[in-house]
């Protein structure tokens, strides 16, 4: 009688502990998604994809809106992983690496595009037209 007792009560505090490390690790996690959504930190991902187009976040560019996926920020050895989609596709997205500096601070580390992206950016058409873009501009400024 008293082993099963014991059998019930080592379960339960199997169960308790169980769901308590679940709780922690949701927690931690929200906090985490938290911290990379504030808005005051944007410009991070901003300059990550001005980086892949010139044009970014423009009519003219290939990257004209991002969505962060809160379901794929994690961390790692130190880093946040986490991807951004591209103009509301699931296709065209960017795979970010973030490291925070002594200070807290976040900046890109790593910056991957998927295959879609990619091929996107290095379209013929699309550097044609970024080139004319270029040239334009530069004619404008020497004048």
């Amino acid at each position: 009688m008293k082993k099963v007792i014991l059998q019930y009560l080592a379960s339960a505090l199997a169960v308790i502990l169980i769901l308590g490390l679940v709780v922690f690790n949701r927690q931690r996690n929200h906090s985490l998604v938290k911290k990379v959504k504030d808005p005051e930190i944007s410009y991070i991902y901003q300059d990550s994809l001005e980086n892949m187009d010139r044009l970014a976040l423009s009519q003219a560019g290939v990257i004209q809106s991002y969505q962060l996926d809160s379901l794929s920020v994690r961390k790692e050895d130190g880093k946040i992983h986490l991807v951004l989609h591209i103009n509301h596709s699931y296709d065209m997205q960017v795979n970010l690496v973030l490291k925070a500096d002594i200070y807290g601070d976040l900046s890109v580390v790593q910056a991957t595009p998927s295959k879609a992206l990619k091929l996107a950016l290095e379209d013929a058409s699309y550097q044609k037209r970024l080139t004319l873009i270029s040239q334009k501009a530069d004619a404008i400024m020497a004048r």
